[in-house]
C-alpha cells in the first residue's frame, strides 16, 4: 500500500498506525521512498534487515500531518544554524523545525556492540565562545529557533570546556541557553571547579549519561549555580565545626560494596546549600568559613 503525505509518497507501507480521525500516524516503508524536507530530498529507511537496523517506523507524524520523526536509509547531511550535520534519525517540532539530529541510530544488541556503532561515527568539529573541540556525538538538540539546546557526546568522549568555574574536562554533554550562554556541563574525572566557597571536586557518581540536556554542573550567567561534588566540606560556624561528606550507602546489587553519592551543592542569595540523600544543610557564605578537601 502506498500512502501520500505532505512530503511525498510512502511506498509499500506496513505496520500503519492511525490517529482517531483515521489520518496516518506512522508506518514503515518497504521500498525506497524519498521525501522533500526543507527543500532537500531524503531517503526513508526501507531496508529493515541487518544486525544494526532498528525495527522502527520509517516515519511518524503529528496529528496535523507534520513530521514528528524520520529514520533514514543512510546518513544524510542536514543544514542547521550551527553547521551541516549528518543525520540517520531526526525528530521535529510541529512547526517543522528540527528538534534533534542523531548522526547514527543503530540498535545495540548481542549482535551489534556499542563499540561497533561508535566506529561508524565521524568526529565533528564545533566552535563556541567557551571552546573549540572535535568529538564524536550521539545527538544534537535544538531550540525551535534553530539554536543549539544541547550536545550529547558519545560514550568515552571527553572535551575541554571553559566554564565560569574554570576550564575543565567534560563528558556526556553540554547544554546552552537560547541566547547561547553555557547553561550546564557534565564534569569528567578530576574536574576541579571554582566556587564561592573554594575549589571543589566536581563529579556526579550517579550520572546516567543518557543525554546532555541536564547536567550536574550548572551556571547562571558568569556564576556557578550548582555542582555535584565528591569533596569533603568543613564549615566553621560561630558555635562549632560541621563536616559534610559524600553520603555512603550499600550497593543494591552487592551488600559487600559501599558506594558514595555526590553531594549536591547550591549557591543562592549569599548562601550555600548542601543536599545529601539523608539531609539538607544551609549556611551563610559571608558569616562562616569553609574548608574544602578532595
Amino acid at each position: 500500500m502506498d500512502i501520500h503525505c505532505n512530503y511525498g509518497i510512502l511506498h509499500d507501507c506496513s505496520g500503519v498506525e492511525y490517529f482517531s480521525d483515521h489520518s496516518v500516524k506512522g508506518c514503515m516503508v518497504n521500498k525506497r521512498s524519498e521525501l522533500v524536507i526543507q527543500g532537500k530530498t531524503v531517503p526513508l529507511q526501507y531496508d529493515h534487515e541487518g544486525v544494526r537496523r532498528k525495527y522502527i517506523p520509517s516515519v511518524y507524524f503529528y496529528p496535523g500531518g507534520q513530521l514528528y520523526h524520520i529514520a533514514l536509509q543512510e546518513p544524510t547531511m542536514f543544514s542547521t544554524l550551527l553547521q551541516d550535520i549528518p543525520a540517520e534519525f531526526i525528530t521535529f517540532y510541529e512547526s517543522g523545525a528540527i528538534k534533534r539530529i542523531f548522526p547514527r541510530n543503530g540498535r545495540i544488541s548481542a549482535y551489534w556492540s556499542e563499540q561497533e556503532e561508535l566506529k561508524l561515527l565521524e568526529p565533528l568539529q564545533f566552535s563556541f565562545y567557551f571552546g573549540t573541540f572535535t568529538a564524536k556525538i550521539i545527538a544534537i538538540h535544538f531550540f525551535e529557533s534553530g539554536r543549539v539546546y544541547s550536545i550529547t557526546l558519545a560514550p568515552q568522549e571527553q572535551i575541554m570546556v571553559w566554564t565560569p568555574g574554570g576550564t575543565i574536562p567534560v563528558r556526556v554533554g553540554i547544554a546552552l541557553t537560547e541566547e547561547g550562554l553555557l547553561k550546564s556541563v557534565e564534569p569528567g574525572p578530576k574536574a576541579i571547579v571554582r566556587t564561592p566557597i573554594g575549589n571543589v571536586l566536581a563529579f556526579d557518581t550517579e550520572c546516567t549519561g543518557i543525554h546532555g540536556d541536564i547536567n550536574s554542573l550548572c551556571f547562571e550567567g558568569d556564576c556557578v549555580k550548582s555542582v555535584k561534588s565528591l569533596s569533603v566540606f568543613t564549615v566553621q560556624t560561630a558555635q562549632k565545626k560541621i563536616s559534610v561528606e559524600p553520603y555512603q550507602y550499600v550497593s543494591p546489587l552487592n551488600d559487600r560494596i559501599v558506594l558514595k553519592a555526590s553531594t549536591n551543592v547550591f549557591f543562592e542569595d549569599n548562601k550555600v546549600i548542601f543536599k545529601r540523600k539523608d539531609r539538607v544543610l544551609s549556611f551563610s557564605i559571608k558569616n562562616n568559613k569553609f574548608d574544602v578537601a578532595g
